[in-house]
């Protein structure tokens, strides 16, 4: 697994993840967002995305 983490635009913290989720010996890719702050609230939700490598 190969992590790295970003903050792109200074409003939340990304973490771009490639490893092999579904066992196939492809590496997939996951984006993990910690959501937007504003004055020390949270004013966006956190989301992950994950994109499925199927190697065609």
């Amino acid at each position: 697994m190969v992590g790295h983490p970003a903050d792109l635009d200074g409003d939340g913290d990304v973490d771009v993840i490639t490893t092999d989720l579904n066992g196939n010996g492809r590496p997939d890719i996951v984006v993990t967002c910690d959501g937007a702050w504003a004055n020390r609230k949270q004013v966006s939700k956190s989301e992950i995305c994950w994109w499925r490598n199927a190697g065609r």
